[in-house]
């Protein structure tokens, strides 16, 4: 699985190889990873992400999907 997610700027991806973060207004190709020098961001975003996938989980179905 993999799994993006982005807050301005900033740009974070977990896939089965990596998990890092990319700052795309200056790095639009995604070749440095700041995961390592931008600590605090990739914590929040990762921490942002991981709510918000249990957020949707506990949700019901919604739109022409949803079962009646």
């Amino acid at each position: 699985e993999e799994y993006a997610a982005r807050i301005e700027n900033l740009k974070w991806i977990k896939t089965k190889e990596t998990t890092g973060i990319f700052n795309l207004s200056v790095d639009p190709g995604e070749t440095t990873d700041l995961s390592k020098t931008a600590v605090s961001e990739f914590e929040k975003m990762e921490e942002k992400f991981v709510n918000w996938q249990h957020e949707m989980s506990e949700t019901g179905p919604r739109g022409p999907f949803r079962d009646f």
